[in-house]
């Protein structure tokens, strides 16, 4: 499914500060160990796919453009990094895995957005940079902007505190572990499908589609008001149930894989959240509506807010990856 692996580097440890959890130590919680143990966990997980899908890895190194630097300070500052870069590609190519080293100067969106669009990798894989309340409104992260732009699918992979973390190893391989699919009924949501078959189709897990129908306030005043709304609000949850049994058969016929299915009532973000941690080793696959800008700010963005709390990797499908081919489900044979 993943045949090119762009993964994006920059010189923010914040961007990069997931924990080696097989080596890290409290130490090892800052600066630049921060970031060299981040940058380490990313190239695990690119090496685990590289490794089971005989992926290519493009390293992208971005140095951005405004620095307080002298000169010859962000050139030597450059060419460490670009020198480091080459390192780990060429100790993936010893290993006989593809890979490439790409170093780049400008705005990190627009360059890693570029080379998503000028390389075409299969999957981006990024580590999100958390920001909380007016900081998120004003300045999405690096990691936010480009989910909601680019062109090909991001995987996100959490930057929890050590003894959280997920080890790459254990993606999709452990007996809990679950493909999550959240639903909500409508045609763009239904685009992750295709991604989270082949996903589960490859690592022989099963696939689990998710409807969480919001929990309701009720504002009748009066008893024929109330009976009148919980009739709707039966009837809305009648047909959440009935897609979700149609869906789910019609993705056992085209698909052959184990589909399983789950509704519950209450927050969605919380409800996906809950599900995945209590499935160690999980991965949820969820469309993004792509919405920038001031729209972002006011209709809110699941995918987003899943990002910022789960620790569990979360493979986002942008909207403007719909205008391309998203891959093929071969139906498996059940023995």
């Amino acid at each position: 499914m993943f045949h090119r692996i762009l993964v994006p580097l920059d010189d923010d440890a914040s961007e990069v500060k997931t924990p080696d959890i097989a080596s890290a130590t409290p130490s090892a919680q800052g600066g630049e160990k921060a970031q060299h143990a981040g940058r380490s966990v990313l190239l695990q997980v690119a090496r685990t796919f590289a490794e089971r899908m005989g992926a290519e890895v493009l390293l992208l190194h971005v140095d951005p453009k405004a620095r307080p630097f002298s000169f010859a300070e962000h050139f030597t500052h450059y060419a460490a990094d670009s020198e480091g870069l080459n390192n780990a590609a060429h100790a993936l190519v010893e290993d006989g895995f593809g890979a490439k080293a790409i170093s780049e100067i400008g705005d990190p969106v627009k360059v890693i957005l570029h080379a998503a669009a000028t390389r075409h990798p299969d999957v981006i894989l990024m580590a999100p940079h958390h920001r909380h309340g007016l900081a998120a409104l004003r300045q999405p992260s690096v990691t936010e902007r480009v989910m909601a732009q680019a062109p090909t699918p991001v995987l996100v992979w959490p930057d929890t505190p050590s003894a959280d973390a997920p080890h790459p190893a254990t993606l999709l391989g452990t007996a809990a572990a679950l493909v999550i699919v959240p639903l909500d009924g409508s045609p763009l949501a239904e685009h992750a499908l295709p991604f989270a078959a082949e996903l589960a189709r490859d690592y022989a897990t099963p696939l689990l589609l998710l409807r969480v129908t919001p929990m309701v306030v009720s504002l009748a005043h009066s008893a024929e008001a109330l009976q009148m709304e919980r009739e709707v609000m039966a009837e809305e949850g009648r047909a959440a149930r009935r897609y979700l049994h149609d869906t789910r058969q019609r993705m056992e016929q085209e698909t052959g894989l184990c589909v399983q299915s789950m509704m519950q009532t209450g927050d969605i973000v919380d409800e996906i959240v809950a599900l995945a941690e209590a499935h160690p080793g999980s991965l949820v696959v969820m469309c993004s509506h792509g919405r920038t800008g001031m729209a972002r700010t006011v209709l809110g963005s699941v995918s987003t807010a899943v990002m910022r709390r789960t620790s569990t990797p979360l493979l986002v499908i942008p909207a403007r990856t719909l205008a391309i081919n998203p891959p093929h489900v071969h139906a498996t044979q059940h023995s």
